[in-house]
């Protein structure tokens, strides 16, 4: 898989977190690494950082030092007694083990006070990275004895000129509006963007027609559309584009939603306009998540714009 085959093997490497990497490169320099902790929304490099810390920190003998857990298979005590205090209490002075432990905000309260308590056992022969999603989930006593990094949505720019170098690396002919359609649809989740760059491609040139047929995101230019039409009060116009959207190409009301609040922004509408319009946008989301019916939703929310924008 292209995510595997195009991982970064550096702290450098990683796209985006541009406020990370200068201090992780400092503790590489300063051969002192302090307890970790990287807390951000999946696929923006949090594990990949940890390997490349570890690569880095003790070359090519790295997995002889490094050990990594996933807190979501295991979430009870007996993870930290039975692997993570074993393999804590295996380091030495000369040669410290780095243990990263993924998802650690799925570690019991109990897991967390076990854990809390060998960090600080072993603080000398062994450090630790810890990534969650929510660090409001990690205990405060973890969280003191840890460097906290917060990763962020890696920005547009960043992603598509990775991605424009995977395509360049592996001879494939990509246009950059399907570059724009997938960066859409990944929200500043590199792992996303790469895994969906990989499925869309089979050997032919990739028009951003085909990436927003079989992804989930609705036609940028569709949605534009779409709102000139209530502009101008063209209601059924509007309706009936809305319904070819979702029976011809598969989109869904959520999938447009999400796109007026993209698109809404670019538009003549005054500021007031726009805050309504997200409003009205938001509750409908809300419906159809409910289960409303969801041509009944769309047809409301037009007309809802038509009635704001005119």
């Amino acid at each position: 898989m292209l995510t595997e085959d195009y991982r970064p093997e550096t702290i450098d490497g990683i796209v985006g977190q541009d406020h990370v990497k200068p201090k992780i490169e400092e503790y590489l320099r300063r051969g002192e690494i302090p307890n970790l902790l990287f807390a951000g929304d999946p696929g923006l490099g949090k594990t990949t950082t940890a390997i490349a810390l570890a690569k880095e920190l003790y070359g090519d003998e790295w997995r002889d030092f490094f050990k990594e857990l996933n807190a979501s298979d295991e979430r009870g005590i007996d993870v930290v007694r039975d692997q993570i205090k074993e393999f804590a209490k295996s380091g030495w002075k000369e040669g410290d083990r780095l243990i990263f432990l993924d998802e650690a905000d799925s570690l019991t309260s109990e897991a967390q006070a076990a854990l809390r308590r060998t960090m600080e056992k072993h603080s000398s022969t062994c450090k630790y990275i810890l990534s969650c999603n929510y660090s409001g989930q990690i205990i405060d006593a973890i969280q003191s004895r840890c460097a906290v990094f917060r990763f962020k949505a890696v920005p547009d720019d960043q992603m598509k000129e990775h991605l424009m170098w995977i395509a360049d690396m592996e001879n494939m002919e990509v246009t950059h509006g399907a570059f724009d359609a997938i960066i859409r649809y990944a929200k500043g989740d590199v792992r996303k963007a790469v895994t969906s760059l990989d499925a869309l491609y089979i050997g032919e040139v990739l028009e951003a027609d085909e990436v927003v047929r079989v992804l989930p995101i609705a036609d940028q230019e569709d949605v534009v559309n779409l709102l000139n039409m209530c502009s101008v009060g063209q209601f059924n116009q509007a309706l009936d584009m809305a319904d070819e959207m979702i029976k011809e190409k598969g989109t869904t009301t959520r999938n447009i939603i999400e796109e007026i609040h993209n698109v809404v922004w670019d538009t003549s509408l005054d500021d007031r306009n726009k805050v309504n319009i997200l409003e009205m946008a938001g509750q409908t989301d809300f419906a159809v998540t409910e289960g409303a019916t969801e041509r009944v939703q769309m047809a409301a929310l037009l007309g809802r714009i038509v009635e704001e924008t005119n």
